[in-house]
């Protein structure tokens, strides 16, 4: 192999790896963050908690169609692989619409936007200008009280 071709050979690596890397992190990180989402300060104490945890902490992009789903590595599903993360990316397209229909029957808010404007939130988040809304776990009557 030549130098050029070694050289090149190495610049295409770390090229691919930093787009990768970037590309993995927008997708993930970004459906985890922003001031529109809930954390949490003590552990669930039951299932159904659990579940409402994983819907108010974790947000959707846009859903529908397997090219689509595929562009986004099935990571567009991040409600339903949090309340069942062993399930098939096939699974979660089939739940998503009865999932967001009962969010919606109990007004649950089920978030679902576009990987730009959930990227706008995360770096909301970074430079400090957004938070997560924390809740107060302590009361054991009431689940869900934003913290003082």
């Amino acid at each position: 192999m030549s130098p050029w071709a070694a050289f090149s050979l190495a610049v295409n690596l770390v090229l691919g790896e930093l787009y990768a890397n970037l590309h993995s992190f927008v997708v993930i990180v970004s459906n985890h963050a922003g001031g529109d989402l809930y954390r949490f300060d003590l552990p669930a104490r039951s299932k159904a908690e659990f579940q409402l945890r994983q819907i108010l902490a974790s947000v959707n992009f846009r859903t529908g169609g397997d090219l689509n789903d595929f562009l986004h590595g099935f990571l567009n599903y991040q409600i339903e692989h949090h309340l069942w993360p062993s399930w098939s990316p096939r699974q979660y397209q089939r739940a998503q619409p009865r999932v967001k229909e009962i969010c919606a029957r109990h007004g649950v808010p089920y978030v679902q936007q576009p990987v730009w404007q959930r990227l706008r939130r995360l770096v909301g988040v970074i430079v400090g200008t957004e938070e997560p809304t924390l809740v107060d776990t302590r009361e054991p009557d009431d689940v869900l009280t934003p913290a003082a």
